[in-house]
Formats: structure tokens, C-alpha cells, sequence
């Protein structure tokens, strides 16, 4: 049998480090009711200088989403609000920081211009496989327009692909 101190010493340290552990989740949320107050203040003030009627807002900390939230409106005609899913039509305003990133990864020697998508991305339909990077950049890939898309190229549309992803494939 344990004598009386060792028990009495266990217990304050269980009671230590349930304090501790109790604290921490109270730092964390205070942390994290704070950012979401920043980025409330940030997109509202954004929202309006610029006269955007919405946004969908993440916010990632070391790989973990730690604050998504929809501001506004997703679609001011119809009122259907903002919500951290939707995803807007912005055209082809991405195009160039696309090119861009692929062009230094180029330079780098990560990537080249004739690789097929199929070297980069596993789970793209058979007909993409051996698409290039530059008919990608040079709009000649054949591939339609995202707003014509089957429904097997949205569903490869729609999932993200993670840096961590691609970079998986650099090893390979």
C-alpha cells in the first residue's frame, strides 16, 4: 500500500495536470475566438472598401483548417448566402498565377513542360492521362470548359489536391 504523501502527491499532480490540460483548451479557444474575430474585422472591412457581396474564407495553421466560415452573399439575385463550400465563379482571373507557379517549377526542375498530368495526379479520367502541362498552359489540352464538365471530371474538379499531394509524387 502506498503510504499517505504518495497519494496525496499523485492526486495534486492529477489535479496539476488536469489543470493544466483544462488551461490549455481555454488558451486554445481563446486563440481561436480571437483569429475569428480578426477575420471577421478583415473580410467585413474588405467587404466594405471593395463592395464584394461575399466571400468563402479558410484559414489553415500547419496543414489544419483551424477557422472557415461564408460572408455575404454567394449569389446577390437569388440571396442565397455565402457558406465555407461555396465556390464562385471568378473566370479565368487564376490563369496567370497558374502559369506563373508552373513556369518556376519549371525553372526549378520539378516539373516540365511535356510531363503528362497522369505523372503528377493519380485519380484523373483515362482521357486527361496524357494531357501535358504545357496544353495546360497553352489552353490546348481539349479539356472543356469546367461549366461543361461530365459528371466524372467534376467529381476530379472538385476534390482539392493538396501540395502535400504533389509533392508525394516528386519521390515516386
Amino acid at each position: 500500500m502506498l503510504p499517505f504523501i504518495t497519494i496525496r502527491r499523485i492526486s495534486i499532480l492529477t489535479a496539476l495536470a488536469a489543470a493544466s490540460l483544462f488551461l490549455l483548451n481555454v488558451s486554445v479557444a481563446a486563440q481561436r475566438s480571437s483569429l475569428t474575430k480578426q477575420v471577421d474585422r478583415l473580410v467585413a472591412k474588405r467587404m466594405s472598401d471593395t463592395g464584394t457581396p461575399g466571400f468563402a474564407v479558410g484559414v489553415a495553421v500547419n496543414g489544419r483548417v483551424v477557422h472557415r466560415k461564408g460572408y455575404g452573399y454567394a449569389n446577390v439575385e437569388t440571396g442565397s448566402l455565402a457558406t465555407p463550400r461555396t465556390v464562385f465563379s471568378i473566370a479565368s482571373v487564376t490563369k496567370t498565377f497558374t502559369a506563373m507557379a508552373a513556369m518556376k517549377l519549371v525553372e526549378q526542375g520539378r516539373l516540365s513542360l511535356d510531363d503528362p498530368l497522369s505523372k503528377h495526379l493519380d485519380d484523373i479520367p483515362a482521357a486527361w492521362r496524357p494531357i501535358t502541362i504545357r496544353q495546360l498552359l497553352s489552353n490546348t489540352s481539349g479539356i472543356r470548359s469546367f461549366t461543361s464538365l461530365t459528371p466524372d471530371e467534376q467529381r476530379c474538379n472538385a476534390s482539392p489536391v493538396s501540395y502535400t499531394h504533389l509533392r508525394a509524387h516528386e519521390t515516386a
